[in-house]
């Protein structure tokens, strides 16, 4: 009889997601500093597999500090996604899916980055009426709000799609048998 791979669905907050890759990401990196501790000393210091390790090593750390660096505007914090987590696999597995979260994540901040584009573009339209100088000067104030609001999700949009690039240039040891 097979055995039923566990998987769950869980809805999140952007920012969730990127904390979960993040921690998923750390703990890998976790894995790869015991595994490059447990084979010091064997005298496997100069051999490929050890070099692979610092590497990966480095850049896992480089990609976890550039996640806990993003600063995440209010409306991508406020928005929710769903992720399929499944049973704890092999860690390529496991870090293809938190490339596959962070490549999510960053789906939906471009569409939240388009709907801030579409409430500018309704904003600076013409209005059909006159408007007096309050009403003129709230909706200039609600335009102004709006251009910094999509000024700070392109940013981190950027940021995050540049972490995703760096993620993908990682490659990862894989266990060798003696």
């Amino acid at each position: 009889m097979a055995k039923k791979k566990e998987e769950k669905v869980l809805i999140v907050s952007v920012s969730g997601m990127i904390d979960r890759a993040k921690y998923e990401l750390d703990t890998l990196k976790g894995e790869y500093e015991n595994w490059r501790d447990n084979i010091t000393g064997t005298g496997l210091e100069n051999a490929p597999v050890y070099e692979a390790l610092g590497i990966a090593i480095d850049n896992l750390d480089s990609v976890v500090s550039d996640l806990e660096n993003l600063s995440i505007p209010e409306r991508i914090d406020n928005t929710t996604m769903s992720i399929v987590v499944k049973k704890r696999e092999s860690r390529q597995k496991r870090f293809d899916e938190c490339l596959d979260w962070l490549r999510d994540s960053s789906v939906e901040v471009e569409s939240i980055r388009d709907s801030v584009d579409d409430e500018i573009n309704e904003l600076e339209e013409e209005p059909e009426t006159i408007l007096s100088k309050e009403e003129e000067a709230e909706r200039e104030g609600k335009l102004d709000d709006l251009k910094v609001e999509t000024d700070a999700v392109q940013t981190y949009f950027d940021e995050l799609e540049s972490i995703i690039s760096d993620l993908e240039g990682i490659e990862l040891p894989i266990p060798f048998n003696g």
